[in-house]
C-alpha cells in the first residue's frame, strides 16, 4: 500500500542552490512519510506528529529561500514571501481544524503535499529560479 501513491522527485525539479535543493527534497520525503503513516493506518499521534513535522520543515524552508532570493536580488521577493505567509497560515489553520476534529485527514493531506508542497515548489518557486543561476 505504501508505494500506491507516491511524490516523486526529478533533477528537474531542482534550481541549482544546495540548500533549497536539499530542502525541496526533504520535503518531498516528509510529504511521502506522512502518506505512507496514513495508508498503513499508523495511530493519530504518529499521523499528527508527521504533520506539525512537516509544517515546521515547510517553515523553515520559507524562511531560507527567503534569505537566499532575496540576496539573489529577485525583484518579486515580498510578493513571494506574502505568498509563503498565506500558505502557511492556511496550513495552520486547516492543522488545527484537523487537531480539533473537524477537517479530514485525507483533506488536509491534499492541501500539505499537493498544494504546499509539490505545486508551490514545482510551480512558484520556478520563478526565481534564474536570479539563482551564476551570470556567465
Amino acid at each position: 500500500m505504501e508505494r500506491l501513491v507516491n511524490l516523486s522527485w526529478h533533477s528537474s525539479y531542482e534550481c541549482g542552490n544546495a540548500l533549497i535543493d536539499d530542502q525541496h527534497r526533504g520535503l518531498f520525503c516528509d510529504a511521502n512519510k506522512l502518506l505512507d503513516a496514513i495508508l498503513c493506518g499508523h495511530s493519530v499521534n504518529d499521523v499528527t506528529a508527521l504533520i506539525d513535522a512537516l509544517i515546521d520543515a515547510v517553515v523553515q524552508h520559507f524562511q531560507d529561500e527567503e534569505i537566499i532570493f532575496t540576496a539573489a536580488g529577485y525583484p518579486e521577493a515580498l510578493e513571494h514571501a506574502a505568498i509563503h505567509r498565506e500558505l502557511v497560515e492556511q496550513a495552520a489553520n486547516l492543522a488545527n481544524r484537523f487537531h480539533g476534529g473537524n477537517l479530514a485527514l485525507g483533506d488536509l493531506f491534499h492541501f500539505l503535499a499537493r498544494d504546499l508542497v509539490a505545486r508551490h515548489m514545482l510551480g512558484a518557486d520556478r520563478e526565481f529560479f534564474g536570479y539563482l543561476r551564476p551570470k556567465p
